[in-house]
């Protein structure tokens, strides 16, 4: 879509023309449930965040100030949302650990990795994706939305800087961070992983 485009969809979109929103919809909608999803490793939370982010395009399609790209803002937003999500789950979740505790539970569900005691009986493409995901959630949301834009959805450097606002040099630290994290968690593992 050509700049000049996008601007006057917005301008319609933020005048009311639903077809020019549904527009902006469709050419972001898969983008954005992508990151989601591997965000939050949880179709259900993608759906949800997608569904959030959509309501709050449409509500605030008119203050879009046009500094950077109609994506930029929109996976802004999806970022922030997902992050949101995640801190949301992981005080429930921490709550639920607590009581588990309380209760006598095993302490081997903290670590959200399957607990398998022979690694080579996880040979198969959806458990190597299962472990995977595991191990990308491990990471704090802040380093796992790195490694998704750049490594997943193949954003540059530059572009990941303006969604998160922040350095250039502050996404490759944390680039550096969570490559080394999840290959600290997938270690044990890596050579199946590798097959």
């Amino acid at each position: 879509m050509k700049v000049k485009n996008e601007f006057d969809l917005i301008e319609k979109a933020s005048a009311g023309d639903e077809s020019a929103f549904e527009q902006i919809i469709r050419s972001h909608q898969e983008n954005v449930y992508f990151l989601a999803y591997r965000m939050t490793g949880s179709y259900q939370d993608a759906d949800d965040i997608a569904q959030e982010v959509f309501i709050s395009v449409y509500k605030n399609i008119g203050k879009f100030r046009k500094e950077a790209g109609l994506g930029t803002w929109i996976h802004r937003i999806a970022v922030n949302k997902a992050i949101n999500r995640l801190r949301r789950r992981k005080i429930r979740k921490e709550t639920s650990l607590n009581e588990m505790e309380n209760f006598g539970g095993q302490a081997s569900q903290k670590s959200g990795l399957p607990d398998v005691s022979d690694p080579k009986e996880l040979l198969n493409i959806e458990d190597k994706k299962r472990i995977i995901d595991a191990a990308l959630k491990k990471l704090p949301a802040k380093h796992s939305s790195v490694i998704v834009m750049f490594d997943l959805q193949e954003m540059s450097h530059s572009e990941i800087a303006k969604i998160l606002k922040i350095s250039e040099g502050t996404v490759r630290s944390r680039l550096h961070y969570a490559r080394k994290k999840l290959y600290d968690y997938l270690k044990p593992l890596a050579s199946e992983i590798k097959g």
